[in-house]
């Protein structure tokens, strides 16, 4: 079975200092440190992902 393409989503940016704050109320809530590396990671390279298809459309 064919899945259908789903819409792009809106991108919304997310400054150092934003996300340092997301981060420490993940904390705060119980996440463990490990996890709060994965969602650091996972946004360094979802913004080096996002940073490079802008060069490139530009």
């Amino acid at each position: 079975m064919l899945s259908k393409k789903k819409d792009s989503p809106k991108i919304k940016r997310v400054n150092e200092k934003e996300f340092a704050a997301l981060l420490e109320r993940a904390k705060k809530s119980g996440l463990s440190k490990k996890d709060c590396d994965l969602m650091r990671n996972a946004a360094e390279i979802i913004n080096f992902y996002v940073d490079n298809v802008d060069e490139e459309d530009a």
